[in-house]
This record gives structure tokens, sequence and C-alpha cells, in this order.
């Protein structure tokens, strides 16, 4: 299901602001969430500055997916799949088939876009913010691609410690 998402980097905490990429394919906390967890403790064993530099600043188009992906292997899109193993490819939209240009995603342009969900990590520890958009009237954002509200703001869900247990993302999902 192609529920869009943002993986960002923390700016301003008090006010909620973030930077970060944009991501389409499984945003929601069972699919990106559970994804982030296993892709910081296992590729990347904790190493959050490396895993957070390889999402954000070397793809800076954003990604197409890389939920269940091997982040070990060399990101690109391929329209076409040919190589045996592309399944597992972690799929950007700034190599392979796709070269776009950087795409900045921000706490103020996201909902528009059609993120329902930002995934935020601190700038001085191991946590990640769960956030979901809400329009104006209270209710869930639900987005499209190019179609979402610019109006809606955005709420953190849950505060994830990295370094603790792995959270209910069914939980989370359906706060």
């Amino acid at each position: 299901m192609s529920t869009r998402s943002v993986i960002a980097r923390e700016v301003d905490a008090a006010r909620g602001k973030f930077k970060g990429r944009y991501h389409h394919w499984d945003g929601y906390p069972t699919g990106l969430g559970a994804s982030l967890w296993d892709i910081y403790h296992d590729q990347f064993k904790g190493d959050l500055p490396a895993m957070l530099k390889v999402l954000l600043d070397d793809h800076p188009a954003g990604w197409s997916s890389i939920c269940g992906k091997d982040m070990r292997l060399a990101p690109g899109f391929q329209e076409h799949r040919t190589m045996e193993d592309s399944e597992n490819t972690p799929l950007c939209f700034c190599h392979g088939n796709r070269a776009e240009e950087p795409n900045q995603i921000t706490e103020k342009n996201a909902s528009d876009c059609g993120c329902e969900w930002a995934y935020v990590f601190a700038k001085d520890r191991p946590v990640m913010y769960v956030l979901s958009s809400y329009c104006e009237d209270g209710e869930k954002m639900i987005g499209a691609f190019g179609m979402g509200d610019p109006n809606a703001t955005w709420k953190c869900v849950t505060e994830v410690d990295l370094e603790g247990e792995e959270p209910d993302w069914d939980k989370i999902e359906d706060f």
C-alpha cells in the first residue's frame, strides 16, 4: 500500500520542525517504522549517524521503498527488475532508472505532498519520534501523492527509544 511518509532529522523538537526525505510505499508504523528499527539494529548495528547519512544525505531525492530491503545492497530504482537479488534492493529516486532532483521534506510541506507519517530522529540521542498528520478538524489526514492537506499539523504519537525494547508497531499504528 502506498502510504506516504517522511524519514527525517529533528531540527527543533519544541516547535515540531524536521527535515528529511520522502518515502513512498508502506509508510505506516508496521511497515516503515518496523523497517527503520530493523535497519538500525541489524544492518547499521546501532550506528545512527551512519544510517541517517545513507537514508538522508546519500539519497537526496528520497525513496520508493526501503521496507524489507537490504541496505547493504547498492540502492537504485529499476523499472524492470533484471537482477536476481533486485527484490531486496532498496529503491531510491536518485539512482538507477530514476535520477530525480533533491527533494527536501519538512513539517511545512510533508502533509501537502500526501505524507501521513513522519519518522523523526532526535539530534542528540538514539530516539525516533513517530508523528502522524492531522487535519484542522482533528481527523487523521489520509494523503495521496500530491494531494494532502496543506493545513494539516503533526502530532507525536510516540517516542521510540532505539536502545530499548522493540515497540508494538500495531499498537502505535492503531493509536
